[in-house]
């Protein structure tokens, strides 16, 4: 439900993924101008743009993530292929199109870390092959990501998926599903944004896996620190600031 507000002529709105039917909850319909909007995700700006019926200048601003430390790692030649998920398990994160495109595939190894929303693990143990660990946190959270060669989200729809910045800043490459807003990380070399899944870890078992997530390292490092998200934010606000004295619009 929308409600039509009177609204001053600069608004900024943390939305963090509500804009996306069907967890709409911006009552925004009458603002006349959107200068900024602090959101993390990119696919969802269009949800946004729609509610302001094009009036709205909509940027983004990255969000701060955790950060873990970056440990050297081993390219995986010669073993099995480690291959880690990180999250709640249920039907959106789509883990079932993972597994299903995972049958057969020889010489790798799917560990599945995260709490199980109303028993779903018990759907997926039954689609195919991969070890459930349940929810971990601390030192077993870390110790899973030093396991990891490559981290996988599948998701069907994922507004910013946090657990990508995580695994990049321990220098893990990541396979990101195109549900996810992680197209970047082809353009920075350091993983995959597909729903091949398969064919995304027969790539990874011949690539530079330690040069792919060193890239990804140094690009979250730039990019996604909470210092990187006020500091983008003190400086738009300036700018407004800086209008506003001017009697600009």
């Amino acid at each position: 439900h929308h409600e039509i507000v009177n609204a001053p002529a600069y608004v900024a709105l943390s939305c963090r993924g509500a804009v996306a039917p069907p967890g709409i909850g911006v009552r925004a319909v009458g603002i006349q101008r959107a200068e900024r909007v602090e959101k993390a995700a990119f696919e969802q700006l269009r949800h946004l743009a729609a509610l302001f019926i094009g009036k709205a200048v909509v940027e983004v601003v990255r969000l701060g993530c955790e950060f873990g430390q970056m440990r050297p790692r081993r390219n995986p030649k010669g073993r099995e292929l480690h291959v880690l998920y990180l999250g709640r398990v249920e039907p959106v994160k789509g883990l079932d199109r993972l597994l299903d495109q995972l049958n057969g595939m020889k010489n790798v190894q799917l560990r599945i870390a995260g709490p199980s929303i109303g028993g779903y693990d018990a759907v997926l143990r039954e689609r195919g092959d991969a070890e459930f660990i349940g929810e971990i946190h601390g030192e077993a959270k870390e110790s899973a990501f030093d396991w990891a060669d490559v981290l996988v989200l599948p998701s069907y729809s994922e507004n910013f998926g946090s657990v990508i910045v995580e695994a990049l800043s321990r220098g893990v490459p990541v396979i990101a599903s195109k549900g996810t807003p992680w197209q970047e990380v082809e353009d920075v070399g350091c993983g995959w944004w597909t729903d091949d899944f398969r064919s995304a870890i027969e790539m990874a078992r011949s690539a530079n896996l330690m040069e792919m997530g060193g890239r990804g390292y140094e690009w979250v490092k730039t990019y996604f620190t909470w210092d990187a998200s006020a500091r983008c934010l003190s400086e738009f606000y300036q700018r407004v600031g800086q209008r506003d004295a001017h009697g600009q619009k």
